[in-house]
C-alpha cells in the first residue's frame, strides 16, 4: 500500500518538477531580455510633429528611466527648500 501511494505521489509530482526551468536558464533568459533591443519615438521639444526614433536595449531604457525618476525627486527637492 506505501508502495503504490509512493508510486502515486511521484507520478503526480514528475511534471511539475519537469516545468520548472533550471537556475542558469532563468539567468540566461532574463539576461537575454535585459539585451533585448527596443525603439521608441520620442517627440521633440518644441514642435507638435517632429519626432526621433532612439533604440537601446531594455536594460538601458530602464536606468534611464531610473535616472528621470531620480532628476525630477532632486528637482522637488530643491524647489522646497526654503531659501
Amino acid at each position: 500500500m506505501k508502495l503504490i501511494l509512493a508510486l502515486a505521489l511521484s507520478l503526480a509530482a514528475g511534471p511539475v518538477l519537469a516545468q520548472s526551468p533550471p537556475v542558469d536558464q532563468s539567468a540566461a533568459m532574463k539576461q537575454k531580455a535585459a539585451n533585448r533591443v527596443i525603439c521608441k519615438d520620442v517627440e521633440e521639444i518644441g514642435s507638435r510633429l517632429a519626432s526621433k526614433r532612439i533604440c537601446m536595449t531594455a536594460g538601458q531604457w530602464a536606468e534611464q528611466q531610473r535616472r528621470e525618476q531620480e532628476d525630477a525627486a532632486d528637482q522637488q527637492r530643491r524647489s522646497t527648500i526654503p531659501d
